[in-house]
């Protein structure tokens, strides 16, 4: 710390003047109480003792002692009025100067000084301390030189010397002190190398090659005395008759196996010693490998004229080598590079054979384009060669043959691409599948459906050339599949097709007998009274209603078969409407099994009872054997209206009750028979009937007035009709997808159904939300 003798603030060694005052800063130490009272001592004794040059030196050395480097010179300068030859004042001066690193004061006391001691060795040593610490090497250097003349056997001021002549290259001198060392200590290794450095850079290098010969053997692993030593083998191998190269090749590869960031060698002189390396080897095994990758890693821009030369020269060679080893590409490099770096007869003439063998390569390979471009690019290397020319003018030759091939043969498949074109165009055609009535068809080809509507009308697009399917199905009417061929024309092809129907015949008695019964499907009505058969039926899926004026009614599902004959047997009207408080039968076991055709489970199936009475479950199994005579009875829910169909009665969408009292068959309707309709209006939630239990799959929302049925969901929309029991509606998709939902409502509230048509095929349990 250093502080302010008049305001006593503190500062960082590195400030010289206060802030405050602009006084001079002196070290903290210099303030201390103890430090004034001894100045205040001097100055008192100063004063009584003017001429006392003893107190002067003493109250200096004191001052210097606690940093107060002016205050003592002052003093000093002070002893040395009174007497200039004081030298002790000279010797305490320079001491002060020395600790202040004032250099250049301090040689200057010290050149006072040998003004009254010339031949004082002790003073020229710190002077040359003061002139090196200065910066002033040159005048170091010079007194270095009068010291050595005094003490010539001192070679402590020599080795100093050598080093600040390295620093200033001073070649010249550098030379001659190295000599001397070396007269002095002959395996003094850093003045070898300095004396080789130096005669090299002066141009004397077989000199240097020689100094470098005796550091190679103070140090055999030097890279520089390796470099130059190799080097003048290699030149001396290329020269002599007997062209050893071993000695060469040895020493150049210990100056290339060290670091380029060695501080004993340069990039430059590395390079250098990568290029005298790869000649020597070339040169020793001509059939060696390739040498290409280590040549092109010299810059040519950081050698000599010499070194460009020789490094053109292992170009052209490693160009040579590859060119007989049959690597064309590599050839073509090396010598391309050879020419830059030297343009000379000999490696034109290279080339130009290099590319006449790349043009000979390619002529066998037949790409006669490219060789004929070869012996051209050797003939501008030559200037004029029969050989050359001949075999470029043979390659065009052949050439134009070849496109004259060519041409004639694209002239054949454009024609035959042209007849190709015609026939794909023409040979497609469009169809229009016409059906009578309405049904479900299919075109495909394989197992891939291309167009499928449910309608009366199928029209294709453009199909190209060759068989394809017509697949018509429709419930109750025999499945129609016939193939079409697709030909020429680019014209409609108009196939119609009338569904014949399949019927089936119906046998059904009663006990007691008299009992009307009514067959109901998709497409008709049809009535009858037992004992009775009813031919010609639709073969679909048929809901069967037998009623009696004093009995329950009995409804039965069944599937008419095509082409034969569905016997119910005798069935037993058990439930007499009479006899109001009369208990219900048993219930049989339920079926686990739906009923036919329609996805129903047996909670489906029940029949009303009289007035006051509960419903009654029934057995729903269907599947009997019609030998025994008789049938139980089996209440089933009625079959929801038919879908209108162009061929068949379509009968209305009524209730139960509303049936059984427009039927023209039927007279005696038991009052309290209708069935209680129940609002199902509202919004439900669909899962499958697999997984009742799961997430919903999707939602619906329903508006019933009266018996008529409102359904929308996402993106469609249907109408339909619901007795109370069992509803059917259709639907439609935004995109033109049609279907029919079917379902039932259970005692317990939910929605059992099935989805068909449109591509969708499942069966559902719907929950009110």
């Amino acid at each position: 710390m250093k502080v302010c003798p008049s305001c006593y603030r503190k500062y960082a060694d590195s400030k010289h003047f206060c802030g405050e005052d602009g006084m001079k800063l002196v070290p903290e130490q210099a303030v201390a109480p103890e430090v004034l009272a001894k100045r205040q001592s001097f100055e008192s004794r100063t004063a009584r003792e003017p001429g006392n040059i003893a107190l002067l030196l003493e109250y200096g050395e004191y001052l210097a002692s606690v940093g107060l480097h002016d205050a003592a010179l002052e003093q000093l300068h002070n002893a040395l009025e009174l007497d200039p030859t004081c030298e002790d004042a000279h010797e305490r001066a320079v001491a002060v100067y020395r600790s202040r690193k004032e250099w250049d004061n301090m040689a200057a006391q010290l050149l006072l000084l040998l003004e009254r001691r010339p031949g004082d060795v002790d003073l020229r040593r710190r002077l040359v301390e003061a002139y090196v610490s200065g910066g002033r090497k040159r005048e170091a250097v010079k007194v270095l030189a009068e010291i050595s003349a005094q003490v010539p056997e001192d070679i402590e001021l020599l080795i100093r010397r050598r080093d600040l002549l390295s620093e200033l290259a001073d070649n010249e001198e550098l030379v001659d002190v190295c000599k001397a060392i070396l007269r002095l200590d002959p395996q003094d290794l850093p003045s070898w190398e300095r004396l080789s450095n130096a005669l090299l850079a002066m141009d004397r290098e077989p000199q240097a090659v020689e100094a470098f010969r005796h550091l190679l053997r103070l140090d055999p692993k030097h890279p520089r005395a390796n470099l130059y030593v190799g080097k003048a083998y290699h030149n001396a191998a290329l020269q002599g008759p007997s062209h050893d190269w071993t000695q060469a090749i040895t020493l150049l590869q210990r100056a290339v196996a060290r670091d380029p960031g060695d501080a004993l060698i340069s990039a430059t002189e590395t390079q250098l010693a990568t290029l005298y390396w790869c000649s020597a080897q070339m040169r020793s095994a001509p059939e060696g490998k390739g040498w290409l990758g280590d040549l092109k890693r010299i810059g040519a821009d950081c050698l000599d004229g010499k070194a460009t030369v020789l490094l053109a020269q292992c170009l052209a060679m490693a160009g040579n080598q590859a060119r007989k080893a049959d690597r064309l590409d590599e050839a073509l490099e090396a010598c391309a590079l050879a020419l830059k770096h030297q343009d000379s007869a000999s490696t034109r003439e290279a080339l130009a054979r290099i590319h006449e063998a790349c043009g000979d390569t390619l002529l066998l390979r037949r790409k006669l384009g490219p060789a004929e471009e070869e012996y051209r690019r050797g003939l501008d290397y030559l200037g004029k060669d029969p050989g050359l020319t001949a075999k470029a003018h043979e390659a065009r030759r052949k050439r134009r043959q070849r496109l004259t091939r060519r041409a004639a043969c694209g002239a054949v498949l454009a024609a035959v691409l042209c007849l190709a074109g015609a026939f794909l165009y023409y040979s497609q055609q469009m169809f229009e599948i016409r059906v009578e009535p309405a049904a479900m068809i299919q075109f495909s080809r394989g197992k891939q459906v291309l167009f499928q509507t449910d309608g009366s009308e199928l029209r294709t697009g453009l199909l190209r050339f060759g068989p394809w399917t017509v697949h018509i199905e429709k419930p109750g009417y025999e499945t129609v599949e016939t193939r079409l061929w697709a030909l020429f024309g680019r014209g409609i092809r108009r196939h119609k097709v009338a569904l014949a129907p399949v019927y089936g015949t119906l046998r059904v008695n009663t006990d007691p007998p008299a009992a009307h019964v009514t067959v109901r499907n998709e497409y008709e009505k049809r009535t009858g009274v037992t004992p009775c058969e009813i031919a010609e039926l639709f073969a679909l899926p048929s809901t069967i209603e037998i009623r009696h004026p004093k009995k329950a009614p009995v409804f039965i599902q069944e599937a008419i078969p095509a082409n034969g004959v569905l016997d119910l047997g005798t069935i037993a009207l058990e439930v007499d409407l009479t006899t109001t408080a009369a208990a219900p039968p048993p219930s049989s076991p339920a079926s686990s099994s739906p009923a036919n055709g329609f996805g129903l489970t047996p909670s489906h199936i029940c029949a009303t009872s009289s007035p006051g009475s509960a419903p009654t479950n029934r057995p729903t199994s269907t599947n009997f054997s019609p030998t025994n005579g008789t049938r139980p009875s089996q209440p089933l829910p009625p079959e929801p209206p038919p879908e209108p169909r162009p061929n068949a009665p379509i009968p209305l969408p009524l209730s139960s009750a509303d049936m059984n009292m427009d039927s023209p068959d039927v007279h005696d309707v038991t009052p309290g028979m209708e069935r209680e309709v129940k609002d199902i209006s509202g919004h439900w939630d669909l899962r499958r009937r697999g997984n009742p239990k799961g997430p919903p799959t999707s939602s619906l929302k329903l508006e019933l007035r009266d018996s008529n049925l409102s359904a929308s969901g996402k993106d469609w929309s249907g109408k339909g009709t619901f007795d109370g029991h069992f509803g059917l509606y259709t639907w439609e998709f935004a995109d033109g997808r049609k279907g029919t939902t079917k379902f039932t409502l259970t005692d317990a509230g939910e929605l059992l159904g099935e989805v068909r048509g449109g591509g969708i095929d499942w069966d559902f349990v719907a929950t009110r939300r």
